[in-house]
């Protein structure tokens, strides 16, 4: 309550709206006008004297331009906090929300082979720097791929990890489906 009627003495100080005197008697109430004259957010004539405070030609400060401006913020920070709207973007087959908790959950996606494979071509040249090892590991995603299904693919996932070893953190994403890929027949 004491913010809006601050917000709104500044406001109409704001627009040289004030009355020309203010005193005892003025609808503006004095009290907060004193205080924000003392404050600096206000300047202009002080002819208080034994009789009663009061205020002539009273402008808006620099300062009281930035104390209503914060003013106007944290209160519509307020209302924004009570009835906004709020976007939740969910992507990919998996996706959940999860609000003040915690998701230990594991997903495990099903996709094609074929398309893991594909991408990973894809990704290896676009992020190692070094063309060798770019080839090399694109030659172990096509063994991989071969493979796939046969008693030699744990060798050759065993190989393709070794050789990915100092790109693991690059490779993260697509390690979880070939790893699930050991446990298929």
């Amino acid at each position: 309550m004491r913010d809006r009627e601050i917000i709104k003495i500044l406001d109409l100080a704001e627009r040289h709206e004030l009355p020309d005197s203010i005193e005892d008697n003025s609808v503006v109430q004095l009290a907060m006008i004193s205080e924000l004259y003392k404050d600096g957010c206000l300047r202009g004539m002080d002819g208080s004297s034994k009789d009663g405070q009061r205020y002539r030609d009273l402008r808006i400060t620099g300062a009281g331009r930035a104390y209503l401006k914060r003013l106007k913020q944290e209160q519509q920070g307020e209302g924004s906090k009570l009835a906004g709207d709020v976007v939740y973007n969910l992507i990919g087959p998996n996706a959940r929300v999860n609000i003040q908790s915690f998701d230990g959950s594991s997903n495990i996606a099903h996709g094609e082979p074929t398309e893991l494979f594909d991408k990973l071509r894809q990704f290896i040249p676009q992020s190692i720097a070094d063309p060798s090892v770019a080839f090399e590991l694109a030659k172990k995603v096509d063994e991989l791929q071969q493979t796939k299904g046969t008693s030699q693919f744990v060798a050759t996932y065993q190989d393709f990890i070794a050789l990915a070893a100092n790109h693991v953190t690059i490779l993260a994403p697509f390690l979880p489906a070939l790893s699930q890929m050991l446990t298929q027949g």
